[in-house]
């Protein structure tokens, strides 16, 4: 699976925003209490200069050094910058570069240096400030992510909880659909999946194995579809991953497989004369069985390996204690009777 990135887990993403979360009502897993700039102190019972910095007063700023005061300049004065007043290590600086009347370049510089802007991704201050100019812009997205994740769930079959929560992380770290999937397909419980495209694409990989005569477990197939439910592999990847398999194993066959043609059909002919000997109906038999592994590879008169011939699949059928059961054995038994019979007869005993 990809790093989903972001950190924690997804149904308690971080929103450090002064983000009103409580506008998710009944969207469960979306939490967010606006960090506190002040670090718990009344703004009220500050000093004048509550940053320990002299004012400057030939330079133009806020009117004055209260908090409400050089909140405001800052929202009016620094734009975008604005919206990190919440986060405590940027908050301080905004708020200093206010009072000192820095310009944007050196602003940049030091809030570019903080420790949350150095572990924070830009889709999260992207999302940070979202939430703090349009709210409303970001509960639409929150939204429009959820009905996509419920809707993709439900075309892959599986059932997915705080699906609110799951939008609100994918929306602010900018999760890519694949990066969606993973997470959804995280806790999945393959025991209580619904059929949908997750269960085929399963199916697709067991017939891909069984196309090719390569061993898939379930647990294997479980993992391939999941790969390309995100959008990992494709179809057409564990194709050639398990023609790669079989060449390992065939060798002989290596130029029929490079021209397409799969190991179960290269050995379909050997399968149906053994299915007629034995009287079997189409399918019955899977080369795969133990029983027939033999005639996956016989050695030739030149020392290499070779698949059975039509007359070796004959005699393997025929040595089966299920022959004696079939039409062609008694035809047969009736008729090496019938022989000795009349050769007895003539010559008399």
């Amino acid at each position: 699976m990809r790093d989903l990135g972001g950190g924690g887990s997804w149904g308690t993403p971080q929103t450090p925003a002064p983000f009103d979360s409580s506008a998710y009502a009944g969207a469960a897993g979306v939490t967010g209490v606006p960090l506190d700039p002040y670090n718990g102190q009344n703004p009220n019972d500050l000093a004048v200069n509550p940053y320990g910095m002299p004012s400057l007063a030939d330079q133009e700023g806020p009117r004055s050094t209260r908090p409400e005061d050089v909140d405001a300049w800052v929202r009016d004065h620094y734009g975008h910058f604005a919206a990190f007043l919440d986060i405590p290590d940027v908050g301080r600086i905004l708020r200093k570069a206010a009072i000192e009347g820095w310009g944007e370049g050196e602003l940049y510089g030091a809030i570019t240096q903080t420790e949350w802007w150095q572990n924070t991704s830009a889709a999260q201050r992207t999302w940070t400030r979202l939430t703090s100019e349009d709210p409303a812009e970001a509960r639409r997205l929150v939204a429009s992510k959820a009905a996509d994740i419920k809707n993709r769930a439900s075309t892959l079959g599986i059932n997915v909880g705080g699906i609110a929560g799951l939008a609100a992380t994918a929306v602010q770290n900018g999760w890519t659909d694949a990066q969606s999937v993973d997470a959804m397909l995280q806790n999945i419980n393959w025991k209580t999946l619904r059929a949908g495209s997750l269960t085929a694409a399963r199916d697709d990989v067991l017939a891909i194995g069984g196309d090719y005569l390569v061993g898939v477990s379930e647990a294997t197939a479980r993992d391939y579809a999941e790969a390309i439910a995100s959008g990992e592999m494709t179809q057409a990847g564990v194709k050639s991953a398990m023609a790669k398999q079989a060449k390992a194993r065939f060798g002989y066959l290596s130029s029929e497989i490079d021209q397409g043609m799969s190991v179960k059909q290269y050995f379909q002919p050997i399968a149906s004369q053994i299915e007629r000997e034995l009287e079997l109906g189409s399918g019955a038999v899977d080369m795969m069985d133990s029983k027939w592994l033999s005639m996956l590879e016989k050695t030739g008169e030149d020392g290499k390996p070779r698949a059975a011939t039509l007359h070796e699949a004959t005699q393997m059928a025929r040595r089966q204690p299920e022959w004696a059961n079939t039409n062609k054995a008694q035809t047969t038994t009736t008729n090496m009777m019938s022989m000795i019979s009349n050769v007895f007869g003539r010559n008399g005993i």
